[in-house]
């Protein structure tokens, strides 16, 4: 990434039914339900304003779907970095996030394989400013311990666009862009 890059925004997919029901998802491939687009379209106003040059999408259904609908009122093509697509999470796909349990997790990618995935893909973009990335929430954790240098356990809200943007200090940081899903 160019260093006189110094904002972007960052989208989480629209809400699935897995997300609604607390399952680990990951590269299981499902649309997002009507909530997500809703929430989706809730966000275009402010995306609208925000002067966004290109679009780099995840892979997976979910998020592509949340790009179709922002790049239609947009009108920017979107462009796919296959790197952007959530962790495996091995046989606790599709499983209740309550039943969480380490031995479903024995094949699954590691923090750290999904963390570089997702900054191979990030270094990939050329583009110096105002761009938005819709993944996943392991893409925002990832690019957050990697700009930020900073764990964060909790997911993000779906369709809820944030900022990552440098300080006067050439520090990267992120601001919530005030649009809160219940």
């Amino acid at each position: 990434m160019p260093s006189s890059y110094n904002k972007f925004y960052f989208i989480r997919h629209g809400e699935t039914d897995f997300n609604k029901e607390k399952r680990y998802t990951g590269t299981f491939d499902i649309p997002i339900n009507k909530e997500g687009v809703r929430h989706t379209e809730d966000s275009l106003e402010l995306l609208s304003k925000l002067n966004i040059s290109a679009i780099y999408s995840s892979p997976l259904k979910r998020a592509l779907q949340t790009a179709i609908i922002i790049s239609t009122q947009l009108k920017l093509p979107i462009i796919i970095i296959t790197e952007f697509q959530e962790r495996f999470f091995g046989t606790f796909q599709t499983k209740k996030k309550l039943n969480y349990n380490k031995k479903y997790f024995n094949n699954a990618q590691t923090l750290y394989q999904h963390r570089r995935q997702t900054i191979i893909g990030f270094n990939k973009i050329r583009i110096k400013q105002n761009i938005l990335i819709i993944g996943h929430s392991g893409t925002y954790k990832a690019l957050n311990t990697h700009l930020l240098n900073i764990n964060i356990s909790k997911s993000i809200n779906n369709s809820t666009p944030i900022c990552f943007y440098k300080d006067y200090n050439k520090c990267w940081k992120t601001i919530d862009t005030g649009i809160a899903k219940p």
